[in-house]
């Protein structure tokens, strides 16, 4: 992998943020279970949702993957808020991020997608809870080329077909209803 100066500092003042903001942000497997086997909540109790805007404070960021990690509730809203415009963006993969009750987490909302992230190629959502209402406004995003999502809504399949089909430009699709 080729890493130029700008997106090594970028990826150096990242990491510094999340150590100093966000100490709780850990995956499955750093998480020391708590009674009964559930993931410990109260690691993430410390770290409000609002510090994880931190993750996408860069407008030079062109990779963001968070996947496996263990998030709170409504931090989409933060890490892709809407008045953020992330040019650079090209991959986001948010797979298998949890929420601190042990939870399948729910997806980023669409539209907040498109918004902050107009460049976006690669988009990995699995095993998060999708709606057809939150895959929709992805037809917009004329360079996607890679879309990895579970839709969880029961009338799912003849719209989640339209909604892909309208994704012309995508080369790889895992798509499970």
């Amino acid at each position: 992998m080729q890493c130029t100066l700008a997106s090594w500092h970028v990826a150096w003042y990242a990491a510094l943020l999340l150590t100093h903001h966000l100490p709780s942000l850990s995956t499955a497997a750093d998480s020391a279970p708590g009674e009964n086997g559930e993931p410990n909540e109260q690691e993430h109790e410390d770290c409000p949702a609002s510090a994880y805007s931190a993750l996408t404070g860069s407008t030079k960021l062109q990779y963001l993957d968070i996947s496996g990690c263990t998030l709170p509730l409504c931090v989409w809203q933060h890490i892709f808020p809407a008045d953020r415009h992330l040019p650079h963006l090209r991959s986001v993969n948010v797979s298998m991020v949890r929420q601190p009750a042990g939870g399948q987490a729910v997806a980023p909302d669409g539209t907040r997608l498109v918004r902050c992230c107009p460049g976006l190629q690669a988009l990995d959502m699995q095993l998060l809870q999708c709606s057809t209402t939150q895959l929709g406004p992805l037809s917009v995003l004329t360079g996607l080329i890679a879309l990895i999502v579970e839709i969880t809504d029961e009338p799912a399949e003849g719209l989640a077909t339209q909604c892909v089909a309208q994704l012309t430009g995508l080369r790889d699709l895992a798509l499970s209803t």
